[in-house]
């Protein structure tokens, strides 16, 4: 069971700069949606990633389907289904889950692993993209440790199953 309360922080004013402001460094998904995007003030979203979500926008559709950084490097951004906006100061490490098929297509997932400042859960992973395929975010990742400064990891294999 999940419960969307539909509550989203709204942006701060150094928040509005980073957007006007973005630098993409690639798209949130590398295969086709078979079905359209849902307007980003009814889509789901992860209650876990809250501090990090916005509210919608004007402008919004500029961002969809896209990530990347603040022209001073001080923010990740990020617009799938929800609005996300990171500090790099909090980005301990870029992590690609890599995915081979067994029973499903596979694919890959880069998260960005961000401190928390919490006993409980130290660490929070919130996914930035996906790939089709296990390999399809490896270049991408390197790109964006040499441009961020931060480190990042390619977890071994494993299987969909």
């Amino acid at each position: 069971m999940a419960v969307n309360t539909g509550w989203r922080p709204p942006l701060a004013q150094h928040e509005r700069v980073w957007l006007d402001d973005f630098k993409p460094l690639g798209e949130t998904r590398n295969w086709q949606l078979k079905t359209p995007r849902q307007p980003l003030e009814d889509a789901y979203f992860r209650e876990n990633w809250l501090e990090y979500m916005r509210a919608p926008y004007e402008g919004e559709e500029r961002l969809r389907g896209r990530f990347g950084c603040s022209a001073d490097g001080r923010a990740l951004i990020a617009c799938e289904d929800a609005l996300l906006i990171i500090p790099m100061a909090q980005i301990a490490l870029f992590k690609v889950r890599r995915v081979l098929p067994a029973k499903g297509r596979g694919g890959s997932t880069l998260m960005a692993c961000c401190a928390t400042g919490y006993e409980d859960c130290p660490v929070k992973e919130v996914t930035i993209a996906e790939g089709e395929k296990a390999d399809d975010l490896n270049d991408l990742v390197a790109q964006m440790a040499a441009r961020t400064g931060i480190a990042f990891e390619l977890t071994a294999y494993d299987y969909d199953c």
